[in-house]
């Protein structure tokens, strides 16, 4: 685990502010969904691995992204974002196709190998 050596108070409502570094670095925005997790006295938090919107997937250019086809069943990265969602049908994400910042591990999107 990486110190970034930045530190905020708590507040009175228990809410913690993420650094702007942080937020960009890690594409935080308001109203992303965060996982708690813990391990003796450490807290970790991560963005939920969700399936990317089309306007998150075409922010992505030039950066790998985890892709999986209905039906296939597995796994395939992809090294550009851009590359891969040129020869789909953009009507078709979700139904078809999706795409994860982060590779899922069981075929879940929920439980990623970190």
């Amino acid at each position: 685990m990486k110190e970034t050596g930045m530190s905020h108070v708590v507040d009175n409502f228990g809410r913690v502010v993420i650094p702007k570094q942080l937020r960009k670095d890690f594409r935080i925005q308001a109203g992303d969904y965060m996982e708690f997790f813990t391990q003796g006295e450490t807290i970790c938090l991560r963005k939920e691995n969700i399936p990317m919107t089309i306007g998150e997937l075409m922010k992505m250019d030039g950066e790998p992204v985890w892709i999986i086809e209905n039906g296939a069943g597995h796994w395939e990265l992809s090294a550009d974002a851009k590359d891969y969602i040129e020869g789909r049908s953009l009507i078709d994400y979700c139904k078809t196709w999706e795409a994860y910042s982060r590779k899922p591990v069981n075929g879940k999107a929920d439980d990623v190998d970190d």
